[in-house]
């Protein structure tokens, strides 16, 4: 049986070791993106089952990156914060990183 294949995409690598050593430790298969561009190539290439998706990042933010999956896949995405007011979010639940690894599990 396949395990659920995980994709997390944050711009700290503290933040992608943490939560890829938590999850695999839960029998989880992750995979790995530093920033919006290359998140976007790992969904494409990997078809991931979910992805924990950073909001704040550079070059392309979590908006646009959930937007352009959107475009192409119906996978389900949480979407991590530091700091996101003002925005609207109808599509995915937002998880604050300070809790993340137990909401997630």
């Amino acid at each position: 049986m396949r395990r659920l294949r995980i994709l997390v995409v944050d711009d700290e690598p503290t933040i992608i070791k943490f939560l890829r050593a938590n999850l695999e430790a839960n029998g989880y298969e992750t995979l790995a993106a530093m920033d919006g561009a290359q998140a976007l190539q790992v969904v494409e290439r990997e078809l991931p089952d979910l992805i924990i998706l950073d909001i704040m990042m550079p070059k392309i933010d979590g908006f646009e990156v959930l937007t352009l999956i959107r475009q192409r896949s119906n996978v389900r995405v949480e979407a991590t914060w530091a700091w996101a007011k003002g925005h609207a979010w109808v599509s995915f639940k937002l998880l604050d990183k300070e809790v993340m690894p137990i909401e997630i599990i």
